[in-house]
């Protein structure tokens, strides 16, 4: 659906694996970009980090001034089981926080490399 907009670190890495692991089809893979808002590439072009190959934890802390805790525990896991454990569900949760909690931080901060039209300078 082209018009849901896809959020996330390595956002495109992430859709690869999606249709990879689960089939889906690769149309939607090779979207070019479109509704796609990498965090790491947005706080590049915002001035807060210099390389966009950043981490959600690394992302948490500049922005937010808070640090993401991630359970490695919950991260190696068996995420195939049929019912996810606490510790699997907190880490998730977490994670999707993190990811909209910094979305709506570089949401409030200008692109520095949008460039104004003319008439608006």
């Amino acid at each position: 659906d082209k018009t849901v907009a896809l959020a996330g670190v390595n956002i495109k890495g992430d859709i690869n694996k999606l249709c990879k692991d689960f089939g889906v089809d690769r149309s939607f893979q090779k979207r070019g970009g479109e509704n796609l808002f990498d965090l790491g590439e947005q706080a590049a072009r915002r001035g807060i980090i210099s390389n966009r190959n950043v981490g959600l934890q690394k992302l948490c802390e500049l922005l937010l001034k808070k640090r993401l805790l991630k359970s490695q525990d919950a991260l190696y896991s068996d995420w195939d089981t049929q019912e996810p454990d606490r510790n699997q569900i907190r880490y998730a949760s977490d994670d999707a926080i993190g990811h909209l909690a910094c979305l709506d931080k570089l949401l409030e901060i200008a692109d520095l490399t949008r460039r104004l039209p003319a008439d608006d300078a």
